[in-house]
C-alpha cells in the first residue's frame, strides 16, 4: 500500500486484447514505478501478462480498484511524443484498435498478444566484435615442436641423403613399422639396399616438423598463417583455423597473435550529428563543373537541376516555416517528378536527400514493392555508405530487429522500403 503521504497514480494503457470501442484499460502506478507516456509495460490481464503501452498517467481513476501494473519494460518510453499522436490520429481516422496502430511503430516482430515474458522491448545492440592480428612476424618460425616422433627423425635423416635399409628400420622401431610407413606414406622409396626420399628435401623437413607437433600446435599454426593474410574477426579465425579459445590464449600468452576489441564488421557508421560528418559536402549534388561532379557525385543535367532547386527551396522553405511559431499551419509541399525510367529521377531524389542529411534531418524513400527495395538501397548505399537501413517484411527477425535499433539510435539516417518503412 502507498504511504498517507504518497499521491496515487493510474495509467491509461492501450493493450493487445483490448477492442476498438475502449481504446484505453486502467491500471493502478506501483509507488516508486516511473511510468511514462509512450512507456511499455507488462500490465495483467485475466491470468497473464500482456503488453500495453502508457498513453496518459493521472492522479485520478474512474476505475474503482484498479490492478497494479507488474513492470515498466524499457526504462525509457519506448514510443516519441510524435508516433503516439500519429498512432491516435490513425486510429481515430480509421477505426482501428488504438493498440493496432501503435503496434506499427514497435520493434519488428514484437509479439503482441498476451505474453508472459517481462523482457525489455528494445532490440540489444549487437555484441562487439573481438579482431585477431599477427603481433609477431616470427610466430611461425617461433613455435614449438614439441612432440617426439620416429618418422620425423627418419625423414630429417633422410633430407640429409640416402640411408641403409637397416638404419630406417631402427629408426622406425623395426622391420614392419618401417615397411608400414613405406607403403602408407609414399615419403620414401626404396632403392637397392638404401632408402632415399620420394620428395624435396625441403618439403621432407616440412613434414618432420608438422609431425613433431602436437594436435593443438598444429592449430596454433593454422591460426598463424592465416593471420599472415591480415587481421580477422575471432571467430571467423577460430572456425577456419579449426582452433580453441585455449589455443588462442596460448598465443597470446606468447605474444604471437594480439586482440583488437571492439572492430566492427563494416565500415564506421557516421554520426547522425552532421556537424560532426565533414565529408556530407560530398553528397551535395554539384552545381556545375567537370562531369564528374565533386567526391564523385555526378553533375545533375539541366532538368534535374531543375527539379532539385525547386525541391530543395521547398524543403529550405519548410524548414524556415518551422522555426516560427504557429508553423504548424503550414502545409507541406508534394512534388511529382515525372520522367520515364532511366531519365535520373533517382539522383534527384539522392540530392534532396543529401540535402536533408546536411541539415540533421533524416530520409525516408518509399519503393513501391519488396523486389525493388534491393537496387534501391545499392543507389542510396553507394552515395551514403554507412547510412542507409532496411524496412520490410521480408527481412529475418534478428536483421530487421538490427535494422529497427540502428534507426532509433540514430545510426542509420536513411531507411528504404515499401509502405511500412513510413513507420520507421
Amino acid at each position: 500500500m502507498p504511504d498517507a503521504d504518497e499521491v496515487a497514480l493510474f495509467a491509461e494503457i492501450a493493450v493487445s486484447p483490448g477492442s476498438p470501442e475502449l481504446r484505453t484499460f486502467t491500471w493502478r502506478v506501483p509507488p516508486g514505478m516511473d511510468a511514462q507516456r509512450g512507456s511499455a509495460v507488462a500490465a495483467p490481464w485475466r491470468h497473464t501478462l500482456t503488453l500495453g503501452i502508457v498513453m496518459q498517467v493521472t492522479q485520478q481513476s474512474e476505475v474503482e480498484s484498479p490492478r497494479e501494473l507488474a513492470a515498466i519494460l524499457d526504462p525509457n518510453p519506448l514510443l516519441s511524443r510524435d508516433q503516439l499522436a500519429l498512432a491516435e490520429w490513425i486510429a481515430e481516422r480509421y477505426l482501428a484498435p488504438l493498440f493496432s496502430a501503435l503496434a506499427l511503430f514497435l520493434p519488428p516482430h514484437t509479439r503482441a498478444h498476451p505474453w508472459s515474458g517481462r523482457r525489455p522491448l528494445l532490440p540489444d545492440p549487437p555484441a562487439p566484435i573481438s579482431w585477431l592480428t599477427l603481433a609477431d612476424a616470427t610466430a611461425i618460425a617461433s613455435l614449438p615442436a614439441t612432440r617426439r616422433s620416429r618418422p620425423a627423425d627418419l625423414l630429417e635423416r633422410l633430407a640429409a641423403g640416402p640411408i641403409s635399409v637397416a638404419d630406417a628400420r631402427r629408426a622406425l622401431g623395426g622391420k614392419d613399422p618401417f615397411e608400414r610407413w613405406i607403403e602408407e606414406t609414399s615419403l620414401a622409396r626404396l632403392d637397392a639396399d638404401e632408402v632415399a626420399l620420394a620428395i624435396p628435401p625441403d618439403e621432407a623437413r616440412a613434414v618432420a616438423l608438422g609431425l613433431r607437433r602436437s594436435a593443438a600446435e598444429r592449430r596454433q599454426l593454422a591460426l598463424l598463417r592465416l593471420l599472415e593474410a591480415g587481421d580477422a574477426p575471432e571467430r571467423d579465425a577460430r572456425r577456419t583455423a579449426g582452433a580453441t579459445s585455449a589455443d588462442i590464449e596460448a598465443l597470446l600468452k606468447h605474444g604471437w597473435v594480439a586482440r583488437l576489441e571492439n572492430r566492427a564488421g563494416r565500415p564506421p557508421i557516421p554520426s547522425p550529428h552532421r556537424e560532426e560528418m565533414p565529408h556530407v559536402s560530398n553528397f551535395l549534388p554539384p552545381l556545375g563543373g567537370d562531369a564528374a561532379g565533386r567526391g564523385g557525385v555526378p553533375t545533375l543535367t539541366p532538368d534535374q537541376q531543375h527539379a532539385a532547386d525547386a525541391i530543395l527551396a521547398a524543403m529550405s522553405a519548410a524548414r524556415t516555416a518551422r522555426a516560427q511559431p504557429q508553423s504548424d499551419d503550414r502545409p507541406p509541399r508534394s512534388f511529382l517528378l515525372h520522367g520515364v525510367t532511366g531519365s535520373g529521377k533517382t539522383e534527384v531524389y539522392l540530392a534532396a536527400a543529401a540535402d536533408a542529411l546536411a541539415h540533421g534531418e533524416s530520409v525516408i524513400a518509399l519503393v513501391p514493392e519488396i523486389a525493388l527495395a534491393p537496387q534501391t538501397v545499392a543507389r542510396f548505399e553507394a552515395r551514403f555508405p554507412g547510412c542507409v537501413a532496411v524496412r520490410h517484411s521480408g527481412l529475418p527477425a534478428a536483421e530487421a530487429r538490427e535494422q529497427w535499433r540502428q534507426m532509433r539510435a540514430g545510426e542509420r539516417q536513411i531507411v528504404v522500403g515499401p509502405r511500412s518503412a513510413l513507420f520507421a
